[in-house]
């Protein structure tokens, strides 16, 4: 994974939130691929890209314990199969900060590993009627050196 397409949508009590994200991927030919859609089109997207020669290894975001409203990524530098720790950066937050900006920031890592693909949970906004879906849930997968058993 070497970015994300960050789909957001707006409420008045809520600020921006997150309705669906669509990964970018770097394949083995070392094009870039955009991944399926998560979640709903917003009403703005933000896209997030690693420079060339980074991928994705951590996800940052800003939460409640019901939606969330915002991403920054971190990168390393790809080294082989895994990733350098010590070529590091983080890009800009996208998206909000919850109401009030109550949200905590919580992340998901690979490490020094790459990411080669994740599952999106998505809750139906009892709270906001006219509001489309909020994202609730990300989990990852990391690909493991060769040279581990």
């Amino acid at each position: 994974m070497i970015g994300l397409v960050v789909h957001l949508d707006r409420s008045v009590i809520y600020g921006e939130y997150v309705t669906g994200v669509q990964a970018i991927w770097l394949t083995p030919r070392a094009t870039y691929v955009r991944g399926k859609l998560l979640g709903t089109t917003g009403k703005t997207k933000s896209e997030i890209q690693a420079r060339s020669g980074y991928a994705v290894s951590m996800i940052q975001f800003i939460r409640d314990k019901e939606r969330y409203y915002g991403f920054s990524l971190s990168f390393m530098k790809i080294v082989g199969d895994k990733l350098d720790e010590r070529n590091e950066y983080t890009s800009p937050h996208v998206g909000g900060k919850g109401p009030g900006h109550e949200g905590f920031d919580r992340y998901v890592t690979a490490r020094d590993y790459p990411i080669y693909g994740w599952e999106l949970h998505f809750g139906a906004a009892s709270d906001l009627p006219d509001a489309k879906r909020w994202l609730n849930g990300i989990k990852i997968y990391a690909a493991r050196g060769l040279d581990e058993k």
